[in-house]
């Protein structure tokens, strides 16, 4: 809802501005989190998965309502997915850069409340796919996977000033020395690495959504099993999965992302 998505933003926002200032005065993060676990062999190894194993989501598009005015265009741009998918995950120094959290659902965010039940404390765990880069990075992932269907496309751009008014608070408080990002830089980027959005839909809001069953574990998540198949396919056609989509991709679309 709005109050844990402002929570969870604000506090990302902090994140975000002291990894940014960490790196203007104690110099580069090492390679284990500028690069993180998205190593161009793992992309590779992605990509190969892709060409060689059929494709639970992109076989269940078309079930979905309206799918009609995006489809030509969402398999066209299938064969430039990795492509751009590689942009995101190198870091643009002419751009404003942060350490990702990179793995920034909800099942990586703690809410500690006081006696009344408000929202005391925000608290991130599990910091292994650690990221150096644009801060699209974790807004999509968060905003994408974990938000209320009634107010992640509603409040998006609401979300994304919320942060960046916060960000910039920080900044200025723990004293950055360069330009500080505008508001437009943050909308430029998402744009740019619009992919990552779609990549969320794909992945982490699918785990989100997923119907509680037997069958939802990792091994058939990540196997080629007719177990596994099944279970992906079951991921992508759920009721509550749809709904999310079949708002979501259009509005990807119309942003220009495939």
């Amino acid at each position: 809802d709005m109050e844990h998505t402002k929570a969870a933003l604000k506090k990302l926002a902090q994140w975000h501005a002291a990894t940014a200032v960490r790196v203007e005065t104690k110099g580069k993060y090492p390679e284990i989190v500028t690069v993180g676990i998205y190593t161009e062999g793992l992309i590779d190894a992605m990509e190969n998965m892709d060409k060689t194993t059929p494709n639970a989501f992109y076989d269940n598009v078309p079930l979905y309502e309206g799918s009609e005015l995006y489809m030509e265009s969402l398999e066209k741009n299938r064969g430039n997915f990795y492509k751009d998918f590689r942009a995101v995950m190198k870091a643009d120094p002419n751009e404003f850069n942060v350490l990702n959290h990179g793995d920034f659902w909800a099942n990586n965010i703690m809410f500690q409340y006081d006696a009344f039940g408000k929202i005391k404390q925000t608290y991130f765990v599990d910091f292994q796919c650690e990221r150096y880069g644009s801060p699209v990075n974790d807004l999509y992932c968060f905003l994408i996977s974990s938000i209320s269907l009634d107010v992640k496309l509603k409040h998006f751009d609401y979300f994304i000033k919320y942060y960046h008014d916060n960000l910039i608070e920080c900044l200025k408080l723990l004293k950055y020395p360069k330009k500080l990002p505008a508001l437009k830089d943050i909308h430029i980027a998402l744009y740019k690495y619009g992919t990552w959005g779609l990549y969320e839909l794909m992945g982490h809001m699918s785990i989100v959504l997923v119907d509680p069953s037997e069958a939802a574990d990792v091994n058939n998540l990540m196997g080629n099993t007719p177990e596994g198949e099944e279970f992906k396919k079951s991921m992508y056609r759920n009721e509550r999965y749809r709904k999310h989509a079949e708002a979501i991709l259009p509005w990807l679309y119309n942003r220009g992302v495939f």
